[in-house]
């Protein structure tokens, strides 16, 4: 569902007419206080939260970008969708309470198909980033050096020429295993983020030194903006949702390691899955692949 507005205060005038047992959407809410104005509201289908951004340009590119990246690999969104029920079941994805925002999950996820840090993605399934797109492509655009056409159709075709590459020399692992070493590769996030910075651009962790504007702020967990250089994903994450973070993700690849018998369906839904979605999921079929349906079909 898509809103445009060009003006903010003919919004709430709006949103009230929407009827709650009509249309793809309810418990719609304009969020006029984000750093980015923003219209919230949740599927009435798949009953999952979703943004609405308003008069934003950069949000939208890097929307898009992330979707282009999914067409490298199609475990990365069903990664996202698991990784992402998965926070909720455990409240770390809501910023206003100082855990990650999806975006930062996202971010994440990225740099854990990136081979180039811990080495625990091989062959890697993504590239640094700064392969698809060298620069700040927000400034780029702000200054006029490039257009956001232009950025999309160099973007896309990277991604395509990068697909080509390693057509005969595909990552194998399977969800569970990507499942596993992400929380691996980040069940140590509290100690490495006190003197280094989460780089997809450059495919691994950074000293907080080499970038001095942003990047040395007092900030408890750094995740570099990839297309946007001087800005922090994650600066919304405090000491105590770091903490908590770091446990659970350290939580989670013991007791799915530790687990003599295969990962299946059944055991992801009761450990991974918020119970009102795991309800759902056993009582109805989903019909595409963007439920989580199609992350928990391993």
């Amino acid at each position: 569902m898509f809103l445009l507005f060009n003006r903010f205060s003919g919004i709430n005038h709006c949103l009230p007419a929407s009827k709650p047992k009509q249309g793809v959407a309810n418990n719609i809410v304009f969020v006029r206080q984000a750093r980015v104005p923003l219209v919230v509201y949740r599927s009435r289908y798949y009953n999952i939260s979703c943004d609405i951004s308003i008069d934003n340009q950069a949000g939208y590119v890097k929307s898009y970008i992330l979707c282009l990246i999914s067409y490298i690999d199609e475990r990365f969104r069903e990664l996202v969708l698991l990784i992402k029920e998965c926070a909720k079941a455990q409240h770390l994805n809501d910023p206003k309470t100082g855990t990650l925002n999806s975006y930062s999950l996202c971010l994440l996820i990225i740099f854990h198909f990136q081979c180039l840090a811990h080495q625990t993605c091989r062959p890697a399934i993504f590239p640094p980033l700064r392969d698809l797109y060298k620069g700040n492509f927000v400034n780029d655009m702000k200054g006029g050096r490039t257009t956001l056409g232009h950025v999309e159709d160099s973007f896309a075709a990277k991604v395509d020429t990068f697909r080509s590459q390693i057509s005969g020399q595909r990552n194998q692992s399977s969800i569970c295993q990507l499942l596993i070493s992400f929380f691996d590769k980040f069940s140590e996030l509290g100690a490495m983020a006190s003197n280094s910075v989460i780089s997809t651009y450059r495919g691994q962790w950074k000293s907080i030194n080499s970038n001095g504007r942003l990047l040395r702020k007092a900030q408890v967990l750094r995740i570099e903006d990839p297309f946007e250089q001087t800005e922090n994903a994650a600066r919304a994450v405090d000491t105590g949702g770091l903490a908590m973070i770091s446990q659970t993700f350290s939580d989670m690849h013991r007791k799915l390691s530790s687990r003599s018998a295969p990962l299946d369906r059944t055991f992801l839904l009761n450990n991974l899955v918020r119970p009102e979605i795991k309800s759902e999921l056993e009582h109805r079929r989903a019909p595409n692949h963007e439920t989580m349906m199609s992350s928990l079909h391993l």
